[in-house]
């Protein structure tokens, strides 16, 4: 008797512990969630619905966390199986929107318009009003997506090899002659010793068809910020890049930097440049160089949060001054970049930038297209590749890019070589 006695009580002091381990997980979650690191929360909670996988707010917030991680298949099933207890639809009354919102980005066009409308008709009252506009714009969105999609492929995406891609994200390329310039995200971030390690962007080169490594001097080599994009100037030997430190899991503040190929063919230093390129407290990303033939000279384009947008990330541009950028104006060899010019205030593409979120400009200069990925034009869904031309001094109409180039995923940073048939 004595001895059952011991093992009831081993199991009620257990129990409890055991209990209380899982609400530290969940704690541990919703604090992964507000500093906006998805990929932990949907870890945290994950490993909670292996014991409770009844719990259907906590089934909720793993849905959410995965689908700000962009993980629409899990966060589709989470959904699902809160929306099929009907006491949860006044809990959550947003479940029919994410639902559509899911399957919108997930190609299922249809079905995204059926949960859209399935939201509308139930109106909860608990919803905020926006979401009803909202859901009726989506679902003009989702129609015209469904045209879109119709449409024949015109284009052809070819996957690189190993060469240049790893198991993280590659992005951002440039090619420059026989060489490829991108991005990477398959480096360590110093001092992290969590045993999910954070990555780091770095630029790259690939040359010849050959395998990528860093390029060596010219780029900031540091182990705890990000450095990304390269924009070449039309004469190749001044390039503007981002620089880039994490405020958050999802969140990253970025300058933009110059370097320069000197006469010798070697890298100088970077420099970061001056306001009002930069400004204090916003990020300034993206760069690309393209000759304007109505500017005679060379543009800077880029993408920026600074005051004077449309909201979020809009579409900028500045003229730059010719005389510097200008292989006369190099540095003798063995020299630094002793001075920058004075910048002109950018000018705000407001025909062009959304309320949503607008970027990865590419001017190609041969036809004066300026093309880049927006998430407020109508589109297949995330981003989406856009291209208009300038006529009188007016950008005219933004026009999508179709399938092929576009998906219902993110679709971004196109870049095209001189022929225009290929990039």
């Amino acid at each position: 008797m004595k001895r059952v006695f011991l093992i009831l009580a081993t199991f009620f002091v257990l129990h409890p512990l055991s209990a209380q381990s899982l609400r530290s997980y969940v704690r541990a979650g919703d604090e992964a969630f507000r500093k906006e690191n998805y990929a932990a929360a949907l870890q945290l909670y994950g490993d909670v619905l292996k014991r409770q996988s009844s719990d259907l707010s906590l089934r909720w917030k793993y849905g959410e966390s995965a689908r700000l991680f962009q993980a629409y298949q899990e966060a589709q099933r989470s959904y699902e199986k809160v929306a099929a207890q009907p006491r949860q639809l006044e809990k959550h009354p947003l479940v029919y929107y994410r639902i559509a919102e899911v399957q919108k980005s997930l190609g299922h066009y249809q079905e995204a318009i059926q949960y859209f409308e399935k939201f509308l008709d139930q109106h909860p009252q608990k919803a905020d009003p926006t979401f009803f506009e909202q859901a009726t714009q989506e679902i003009a969105f989702c129609q015209y997506a469904l045209t879109i999609a119709a449409l024949p492929v015109a284009s052809e995406v070819i996957l690189l090899g190993k060469e240049v891609n790893s198991a993280w994200n590659e992005f951002a390329p440039t090619v420059v002659g026989d060489t490829l310039f991108y991005t990477s995200n398959r480096f360590d971030k110093k001092g992290d010793r969590g045993k999910q390690k954070n990555k780091l962007n770095k630029v790259m080169l690939a040359s010849k068809g050959g395998r990528g490594r860093e390029p060596g001097r010219g780029f900031p080599s540091v182990d705890t910020a990000h450095v990304a994009h390269t924009a070449f100037s039309p004469d190749g030997h001044y390039v503007i890049y981002s620089l880039c430190k994490d405020l958050s899991a999802t969140e990253k503040r970025c300058e933009l930097w110059l370097t320069a190929i000197d006469r010798r063919n070697r890298w100088l230093p970077g420099v970061k440049l001056p306001e009002p390129i930069n400004l204090p407290g916003y990020t300034t990303t993206q760069p690309n160089i393209g000759y304007d033939k109505a500017l005679e000279g060379p543009v800077l384009w880029f993408v920026s949060d600074r005051p004077g947008g449309k909201g979020k990330l809009d579409l900028w541009q500045v003229p730059l001054d010719t005389n510097f950028f200008c292989p006369c104006n190099l540095p003798l060899p063995g020299k630094k970049m002793t001075y920058l010019p004075e910048f002109e205030q950018p000018v705000n593409a407001a025909s062009l930038n959304t309320a949503e979120n607008d970027g990865t400009p590419f001017f190609f200069t041969p036809t004066q297209q300026l093309n880049f990925s927006s998430e407020g034009w109508p589109g297949l869904g995330g981003y989406d590749i856009f291209h208009t031309s300038k006529a009188d001094d007016q950008w005219g109409q933004v026009e999508n890019a179709g399938p092929g180039l576009n998906t219902s995923f993110n679709d971004l940073y196109i870049f095209l070589k001189p022929d225009g048939l290929n990039g």
